[in-house]
């Protein structure tokens, strides 16, 4: 399209070209399509997936961030439930983080690390916002399991624990998700119950 100029992936045809080649993957090798609705329950049909994913690129005329398309690629087939289907790309997709590691303890999420960075990127008192052990409990004003749940929908993994899992990892550390804001809101609680809010 001479109005996409040189943005890969802008145009809808190379982006519906890209998922029919996906489509036509995955019904010639993906040996376990037929036995998807058995595993996942009568609600799904992955021959029906994969045309969706295709159609939903039809609808979409043009796409400035190419990011996207792989985002929209992975979770069409994150819906297969299996940690083998993986979208990679010709290239190494960039890596957004935030410098704040996550973790499932004691039935809570908690600040499990900080990069050594963080300190000097954002000063003292910023990162004593986010003590090592402190409980997130929002990100972005969504609850915390509900932010790990959505996440959970777009990741691979066999089961829905790994897929939970890796989500607690992936909601400040992600090479995928293009992200819609520039930057993440943590709500944690500190001793005493102070809950505290730090951009990052």
């Amino acid at each position: 399209e001479p109005a996409c100029a040189d943005v890969p992936l802008c145009a809808a045809r190379d982006r519906v070209r890209t998922g029919c080649e996906l489509r036509d993957a995955m019904r010639a090798r993906y040996v376990f399509l037929g036995s998807k609705t058995a595993l996942l329950g009568p609600g799904f049909d992955g021959a029906a997936r994969l045309d969706g994913c295709v159609e939903a690129e039809r609808a979409i005329a043009r796409e400035d961030e190419p990011l996207r398309f792989f985002d929209r690629m992975r979770g069409c087939l994150s819906a297969f439930q299996d940690g083998h289907l993986i979208v990679s790309s010709p290239v190494r997709l960039p890596q957004v983080a935030l410098g704040v590691g996550l973790r499932r303890a004691g039935g809570h999420v908690v600040v499990a690390w900080r990069d050594a960075g963080l300190r000097a990127l954002l000063g003292d008192a910023a990162t004593d916002a986010l003590p090592l052990g402190a409980e997130v409990t929002e990100v972005d004003g969504v609850p915390v399991e509900a932010a790990i749940a959505a996440l959970a929908r777009e990741v691979p993994g066999s089961s829905a624990a790994a897929r939970r899992a890796r989500a607690v990892e992936d909601l400040t550390r992600r090479d995928f998700a293009y992200p819609e804001r520039r930057a993440a809101t943590l709500t944690v609680a500190v001793a005493g119950g102070e809950r505290r809010a730090l951009t990052l």
